[in-house]
């Protein structure tokens, strides 16, 4: 779902004109992939019982909390970069701009989705081989070289459509005429480095179990004895009193208070 939104608006970006059809596509991709990043987290959060307490199935759930990270960060990037087009036609630079980028972006796109497939492969058992690992690393190093070239790519293309003007009327055309090619090309940079820094936590996890953070678990039943929460200076002396009051009631129920209470008298 993820590299396919991102391919989606790859294409809609490459195209010489904007056309509604391919946004209007990238709007009903984002609304999928905001329902399912929004029930991510709680179906993460319940999934503990089927755990059965075995450590490989909760690194699953560790390793499910940091994509789930990376799609809500692509979701937040990909509907900016669609918002940065729904108000302006292309410029005139914007043809000749995006094909001098689209061959290094198409694969760099393409290597994106192999390491995300290599990840997924290699890692929802729980466990990572060596293996696994060495081939993590290799898809990984070759995505950071492909994002580079993508870099340069964007770099050349800007200096060669924008010609031989200074610095200053430069940052004042690729403002006016190049703004959304470069929110796409800031978003689209961001979320491959976070793909490939996905990838070496994943090779990090196989030699320390405990690099991922801890699932957010639900508060069961345990919670309502919480050292941290009962001892909590702002909660030991209500939690003193009411203490205090529930024995002062047993005694005085048990013992009797003056000729007020007699004894065991309820």
């Amino acid at each position: 779902q993820l590299p396919y939104l991102w391919r989606t608006t790859a294409d809609y970006y490459c195209e010489e004109k904007p056309n509604s059809y391919h946004a209007d596509q990238i709007y009903r991709q984002l609304e999928r992939l905001s329902k399912m990043a929004t029930t991510m987290d709680a179906y993460i959060a319940n999934s503990w019982y089927e755990c059965f307490g075995r450590s490989s199935w909760h690194h699953v759930r560790r390793i499910l909390t940091a994509l789930e990270k990376i799609i809500n960060e692509s979701y937040d990037r990909i509907f900016s970069t669609y918002s940065a087009t729904q108000s302006t036609e292309w410029s005139a630079l914007h043809a000749g701009f995006v094909a001098k980028i689209k061959p290094t972006l198409m694969s760099t796109l393409k290597e994106v989705e192999v390491l995300l497939q290599v990840c997924f492969r290699s890692a929802f058992d729980g466990e990572l081989s060596e293996v696994e690992e060495i081939a993590i690393k290799k898809v990984s190093a070759e995505l950071r070289s492909r994002e580079a070239e993508f870099a340069k790519s964007f770099k050349e293309a800007r200096r060669s459509v924008l010609g031989h003007h200074s610095d200053h009327a430069k940052n004042e055309q690729c403002i006016r005429d190049l703004h959304a090619e470069h929110v796409f090309g800031l978003h689209f940079s961001s979320f491959v480095r976070a793909v490939s820094d996905f990838a070496d936590d994943l090779v990090k996890q196989r030699h320390d179990p405990n690099h991922f953070p801890k699932v957010t678990e639900i508060p069961t039943i345990q919670s309502l004895w919480d050292r941290s929460v009962l001892m909590d200076p702002d909660h030991f002396n209500w939690s003193l009193r009411a203490f205090t009051s529930i024995l002062a009631g047993f005694v005085i129920g048990g013992f009797g208070f003056s000729d007020l209470f007699n004894p065991y008298d309820a």
